[in-house]
């Protein structure tokens, strides 16, 4: 799992290794995004700056991610 550039300027990318549903949360906790991806590379959607939670749920584990667009 990588998270990157981060920080970024608006744009960064998602390196997933298994299926996993990501969800991209505001730093008050608000859900602004999910979506279920397949292993690969996804690029995250454009957001205004602020701080943002990248959860990443698999079958096995759920990884939590500091994501700074500045």
């Amino acid at each position: 799992l990588a998270l990157y550039p981060n920080p970024s300027n608006g744009e960064s990318a998602l390196k997933l290794e298994r299926s996993s549903q990501v969800t991209i949360r505001s730093i008050d906790g608000k859900t602004i995004d999910q979506q279920q991806y397949e292993p690969g590379t996804v690029l995250l959607p454009v957001m205004a700056p602020g701080t943002y939670f990248i959860f990443v749920k698999d079958e096995h584990t759920t990884q939590a991610l500091r994501w700074i667009i500045q």
